[in-house]
């Protein structure tokens, strides 16, 4: 699997009030350094702009650690999105 990089396609999965699940497909940009999506089709600003990293979440059998001097974190993760590269 390569990385993703702008241009990129993603596959978001979202819900509606919980308990309808559907995907949204958005073109991967960089802002900032970051890469991530714009979701609304008005201006591109940094309030429409929702980065890669917000979309990590916790594993269903991660464990809590703690590292000094940084903090809580868990020992793994999961990608809530998928990166359709383009050719």
């Amino acid at each position: 699997m390569s990385k993703p990089k702008a241009g990129d396609t993603v596959r978001v999965q979202k819900s509606f009030w919980g308990n309808d699940i559907y995907i949204e497909t958005f073109v991967l940009e960089e802002f900032n350094f970051c890469l991530g999506y714009y979701e609304l089709d008005g201006p591109k600003s940094p309030c429409n702009f929702t980065p890669l990293c917000n979309l990590v979440e916790r594993a269903p059998d991660a464990t809590d650690k703690y590292w000094s001097n940084y903090g809580p974190y868990y020992s793994d993760y999961i990608n809530t999105f998928e990166v359709i590269s383009n050719v």
